[in-house]
């Protein structure tokens, strides 16, 4: 009996002998040879799937080899001996989320090769949403007329700063900007906001959100050259002009948020010295579209540079009386007529004589009457002389 084979199997070699009545005799051998061909009998009512959470305070490692150690619960008997187990899948820990269980062969094989399988299957979940550990961040940025993209951009690139953990997968961002509406909305000027919601997802689709304001804002007023001060004259009615196209008009009006502005006026009158004078002050104020204000002044002087005008009494000739006296009162003499001045009332032309110079007889003599008018502001017209001769026509 030859029995060095797997499991209880073995070779057996029978030795036939005949013999007759007289003691002769013959031999011949036979062989028997026992084989195991029956597979292992396999249990598999305890068989389980295994599903596994995938978070921080699982060893998933150590949870799937322990099932892969067990069989998955399996268990299996030979007839002629011992039963050795394997099975077709390396340990892998990866997520497989929720439809991506993963089958797994269980063999279980006797001394002789013979051989019969089971299956289970093993799932690495994640329903777990990934944790959002800095929220995202309200930005505000200064108008600067052409959109901000570049700064907006950059804030959703960067998710406004949000910063997102998962136990199991990498994280994918995204944003719901231009989503249902969301836009940005037309404040004042080129200014406006937008509340975009952040999604941080997980490779099994589990996602968290958080959400940030971002606003364009403009509080920088508007800026424009204003015109110098400038002084103006009245004109024979003792009127004026001071509308911008004689007095100036303000230029450079810029704002970077508003476009298409315009600068208003408003002018503060105050009299003069004298008449026909005044000093306005001319406050320009240029307003944005947010509200942004900026405010200059102008002085403008009105100024009445218009001498007056009269006409002198005519040269006159006058008598000594008796006494040889004379008199030159205005009421003899004459007063000048037709004073005027296109802003200045109630002037009168006065007059300044010339030492009488002697004429050529006695009792008589030439006088020089120069008559001057300036208005209340100091404008004078050329004088005026008036000849006055004393005469003596009076008899001895």
């Amino acid at each position: 009996v030859v029995t060095d084979q797997c499991g209880n199997t073995k070779t057996i070699v029978r030795t036939w002998t005949a013999t007759d009545e007289c003691g002769n005799a013959a031999s011949a051998d036979q062989t028997i040879t026992v084989v195991d061909t029956t597979p292992p009998s396999i249990d598999n009512s305890n068989t389980a799937d295994i599903e596994i959470e995938c978070d921080a305070n699982t060893d998933t490692q150590a949870l799937l080899q322990a099932w892969l150690d067990s069989n998955a619960g399996a268990t299996a008997t030979d007839s002629c001996g011992m039963v050795s187990w394997s099975n077709d899948y390396g340990l892998d820990t990866t997520v497989q989320c929720e439809n991506g269980a993963i089958t797994v062969t269980f063999t279980a094989t006797d001394d002789c090769g013979n051989a019969v399988t089971t299956t289970a299957s093993y799932l690495i979940k994640d329903t777990e949403n990934p944790i959002i550990t800095v929220p995202a961040s309200d930005q505000t940025v200064q108008c600067d007329g052409a959109g901000n993209l570049s700064e907006f951009n950059t804030w959703l690139s960067t998710n406004a700063g949000a910063e997102a953990t998962d136990d199991c997968s990498a994280i994918a961002w995204s944003n719901n900007y231009g989503v249902d509406g969301n836009v940005m909305s037309d404040d004042c000027g080129m200014t406006g906001s937008v509340i975009v919601t952040f999604r941080a997802t997980d490779g099994c689709g589990n996602f968290s959100e958080t959400t940030a304001q971002f606003t364009i804002e403009d509080t920088i007023a508007p800026d424009f050259t204003v015109p110098g001060a400038i002084e103006i004259f009245t004109d024979a009615s003792c009127s004026y002009d001071a509308s911008p196209a004689v007095t100036g008009d303000v230029t450079d009006e810029a704002d970077q948020c508003s476009p298409n502005i315009d600068a208003t006026y408003n002018d503060e009158i105050v009299a003069g010295s004298c008449e026909g004078t005044w000093v306005i002050t001319r406050t320009w104020t240029l307003k944005d579209d947010c509200d942004n204000t900026t405010v200059k002044t102008q002085t403008i002087t009105v100024t009445d540079n218009t001498a007056p005008t009269f006409t002198a009494p005519a040269d006159i000739e006058l008598f000594t009386d008796a006494d040889c006296n004379y008199d030159t009162a205005v009421s003899f003499s004459g007063d000048v007529t037709d004073e005027a001045d296109n802003c200045s009332t109630n002037i009168e032309a006065t007059y300044v004589d010339s030492a009488p110079v002697a004429g050529p007889c006695e009792g008589t003599w030439v006088i020089t009457r120069t008559w001057s008018l300036s208005d209340n502001c100091g404008n004078a017209a050329a004088d005026q002389v008036q000849t006055i001769t004393i005469s003596d026509n009076t008899a001895p």
